[in-house]
């Protein structure tokens, strides 16, 4: 999704500082320690998303803003925030402990 919003922000310097932080957000998912276990590595993704991401659907955030939102919307951002947030959901109720699982991502 992050890579497809990248595809189709617009190649302008307003959107430069925007490109720069949704890349780096690439490169930190992308660093893969061998004994970071799945748990680890999906809350390092979430928080780091979250970290990045809220701001954007405010109404007073700049255009920039507002159309990475929209990108991210058409790119199925909603759908993504429904099943991450049942992954967390269905542990909780289920009294799953991600944290002891150790199997690998």
């Amino acid at each position: 999704m992050v890579e497809s919003v990248l595809k189709d922000m617009p190649n302008t310097e307003s959107y430069a500082p925007y490109r720069t932080v949704w890349k780096n957000f690439l490169k930190n998912y992308d660093i893969h320690d061998e004994s970071e276990v799945c748990f680890e590595r999906l809350m390092k993704l979430m928080n780091g998303f979250n970290d990045i991401f809220p701001k954007y659907p405010k109404v007073t955030a700049p255009a920039e803003e507002k159309e990475i939102w929209r990108l991210f919307d058409m790119h199925g951002i909603n759908d993504f925030l429904v099943k991450s947030r049942a992954i967390f959901s269905n542990a909780n109720t289920n009294n799953i402990d991600f944290a002891s699982n150790r199997d690998r991502c």
